[in-house]
């Protein structure tokens, strides 16, 4: 006949611990670790690369209350959001027949201050960004919105085959309001007026 514990007694009592790593075991542990964040370190480097957005705001003389009918320009926003820093070789005006247009000045605003265009190429770093003036009287004010501008950028990753070829893309200009941009670094703040 047996006997059932009384219930203040354990049923089961363990004197060892659950998990239980035979003699040299912790070293192989530790090995397999630092073998895995080092496999995702490299895998995070190799997959850095820049995100290069652009947005095109464009911008009215206001004389008065009233908004007057011609566009004074355009202002290219570019910005980096990824991981590594682009190389921005070249943006141009698109006017429709085959011409893509720069030139070192362009007047803004209501004085016509001649705004310089920036020294190109740039290395535009993570976070940052590069802001371009274009007046409407360099391609016509239609062109903006209706052609847009040619931006040409380099991949500044460490991946040979990425790098080494430029790349293309096309931003036109819009009314809807710029997008906010916490926590970027302006290149070109003094450029603004």
């Amino acid at each position: 006949m047996s006997e059932t514990p009384a219930p203040s007694d354990p049923w089961i009592v363990i004197d060892s611990p659950l998990i239980v790593f035979p003699d040299g075991s912790w070293g192989l542990l530790i090995s397999i670790v630092a073998l895995a964040v080092s496999g995702l370190t490299l895998w995070h480097t190799l997959s850095a690369r820049p995100r290069i957005h652009p947005f095109v705001v464009r911008n009215y003389l206001q004389f008065g209350n009233a908004v007057h009918a011609d566009a004074d320009g355009d202002e290219v926003v570019i910005s980096n959001l990824g991981r590594t820093a682009a190389i921005i070789y070249d943006v141009r005006a698109i006017d429709g027949k085959g011409g893509h247009l720069k030139t070192a000045a362009m007047p803004r605003g209501h004085d016509q201050v001649g705004v310089p265009y920036p020294e190109m190429p740039q290395s535009l770093a993570p976070g940052g960004v590069l802001k371009i003036w274009f007046s409407t009287s360099l391609a016509g004010e239609e062109a903006g919105k209706k052609h847009g501008y040619l931006i040409t950028y380099a991949n500044s990753s460490v991946r040979r085959r990425v790098r080494t070829t430029p790349q293309e893309m096309i931003a036109k200009a819009t009314d809807d309001p710029a997008p906010k941009a916490s926590g970027f670094r302006d290149l070109h703040a003094d450029d603004a007026l």
